[in-house]
Protein backbone atom coordinates (compact mmCIF):
# COMPACT_ATOMS: atom_id res chain seq x y z
CA UNK A 1 0.00 0.00 0.00
CA UNK A 2 2.74 2.78 0.87
CA UNK A 3 4.37 1.61 -2.65
CA UNK A 4 1.30 2.62 -4.28
CA UNK A 5 1.29 5.80 -2.15
CA UNK A 6 4.76 6.79 -3.07
CA UNK A 7 4.50 5.70 -6.43
CA UNK A 8 1.54 8.14 -6.84
CA UNK A 9 3.36 11.23 -4.66
CA UNK A 10 6.16 10.69 -7.39
CA UNK A 11 4.42 10.56 -10.14
CA UNK A 12 2.41 14.07 -9.11
CA UNK A 13 5.32 15.39 -8.56
CA UNK A 14 6.72 14.99 -12.12
CA UNK A 15 3.45 15.95 -13.42
CA UNK A 16 3.78 19.34 -11.58
CA UNK A 17 7.33 19.84 -12.39
CA UNK A 18 6.50 19.35 -16.03
CA UNK A 19 3.49 21.94 -15.72
CA UNK A 20 5.94 24.31 -13.89
CA UNK A 21 8.86 24.01 -16.69
CA UNK A 22 6.28 24.45 -19.06
CA UNK A 23 4.98 27.61 -17.53
CA UNK A 24 8.11 28.41 -16.96
CA UNK A 25 8.43 28.57 -20.66
CA UNK A 26 5.72 30.19 -21.58
CA UNK A 27 6.57 33.15 -18.92
CA UNK A 28 10.23 33.58 -20.59
CA UNK A 29 8.70 33.75 -23.85
CA UNK A 30 6.29 36.64 -22.76
CA UNK A 31 8.97 38.27 -21.32
CA UNK A 32 11.25 38.10 -24.12
CA UNK A 33 8.62 39.38 -25.94
CA UNK A 34 8.25 42.75 -24.27
CA UNK A 35 10.43 45.34 -25.90
CA UNK A 36 13.95 45.36 -24.21
CA UNK A 37 13.73 48.25 -21.80
CA UNK A 38 10.18 47.12 -20.37
CA UNK A 39 11.46 43.78 -19.96
CA UNK A 40 14.61 44.62 -18.45
CA UNK A 41 12.50 46.91 -16.01
CA UNK A 42 10.52 44.24 -14.88
CA UNK A 43 13.88 41.88 -13.76
CA UNK A 44 15.70 44.87 -12.25
CA UNK A 45 12.55 45.39 -9.95
CA UNK A 46 11.69 41.61 -9.19
CA UNK A 47 14.82 39.59 -9.59
CA UNK A 48 17.40 42.10 -8.89
CA UNK A 49 14.98 43.49 -6.42
CA UNK A 50 15.89 47.21 -7.48
CA UNK A 51 13.11 50.08 -6.37
CA UNK A 52 12.34 52.11 -9.54
CA UNK A 53 14.81 55.05 -8.06
CA UNK A 54 17.81 52.53 -8.33
CA UNK A 55 16.18 51.75 -11.44
CA UNK A 56 16.00 55.18 -13.10
CA UNK A 57 19.54 55.90 -11.96
CA UNK A 58 20.36 53.22 -14.16
CA UNK A 59 18.32 53.58 -17.03
CA UNK A 60 18.86 57.64 -16.84
CA UNK A 61 15.24 57.69 -16.91
CA UNK A 62 12.98 59.55 -14.61
CA UNK A 63 11.34 57.16 -11.72
CA UNK A 64 7.80 57.75 -13.08
CA UNK A 65 8.86 56.56 -16.87
CA UNK A 66 10.09 53.48 -15.43
CA UNK A 67 7.04 52.65 -12.85
CA UNK A 68 4.90 53.66 -15.96
CA UNK A 69 6.72 51.09 -18.21
CA UNK A 70 6.79 48.67 -15.39
CA UNK A 71 2.78 48.89 -15.62
CA UNK A 72 2.71 48.25 -19.08
CA UNK A 73 5.05 45.31 -18.95
CA UNK A 74 2.92 43.81 -16.23
CA UNK A 75 0.14 44.33 -18.13
CA UNK A 76 1.47 42.85 -21.29
CA UNK A 77 2.50 40.09 -19.29
CA UNK A 78 -1.09 39.57 -17.89
CA UNK A 79 -2.84 39.57 -21.39
CA UNK A 80 -0.64 37.07 -22.57
CA UNK A 81 -0.16 34.41 -19.26
CA UNK A 82 -3.32 35.45 -17.51
CA UNK A 83 -2.85 36.75 -14.08
CA UNK A 84 -2.80 33.38 -11.76
CA UNK A 85 -4.21 34.06 -8.21
CA UNK A 86 -1.07 33.68 -6.39
CA UNK A 87 0.90 36.00 -7.93
CA UNK A 88 2.73 38.30 -5.95
CA UNK A 89 1.68 41.62 -4.87
CA UNK A 90 4.73 42.97 -6.88
CA UNK A 91 3.80 41.03 -9.84
CA UNK A 92 -0.03 42.57 -9.83
CA UNK A 93 1.44 45.96 -10.00
CA UNK A 94 0.02 46.92 -6.36
CA UNK A 95 1.44 49.94 -6.05
CA UNK A 96 1.37 49.96 -2.24
CA UNK A 97 3.95 46.52 -2.32
CA UNK A 98 6.00 48.53 -4.77
CA UNK A 99 9.62 49.87 -3.79
CA UNK A 100 10.24 53.68 -5.30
Amino acid sequence: HSDRISDWFHQTQLANSVENMAEAREASAALQALPREQAEIVMLHIWGELSFTDIAKLTASSRSTVHRNYQRALQELRNKLGTPVDLPAKLQGDTDAVQY
